[in-house]
């Protein structure tokens, strides 16, 4: 698994994208050996392609209205 999907949802519009052991322990020819290790990529690659992402509370206001 890459992340490049999760990059063409954002491009496309999606407000939140996911990602987590559940879909694959594999990202970029790597294998993760925690979830987050996961989340810290997929954060890195989204903010490099020029998103921003939520901070917690941020994210809890967002999810909450």
């Amino acid at each position: 698994t890459d992340f490049s999907n999760h990059i063409k949802a954002a491009e496309s519009g999606a407000s939140v994208v996911r990602t987590g052991f559940e879909d694959s322990h594999h990202y970029n020819g790597k294998t993760a050996l925690t979830n987050l290790e996961l989340v810290k990529t997929l954060r890195m690659e989204l903010e490099a392609a020029g998103f921003s992402i939520a901070s917690v509370s941020e994210a809890r206001k967002i999810l909450l209205e």
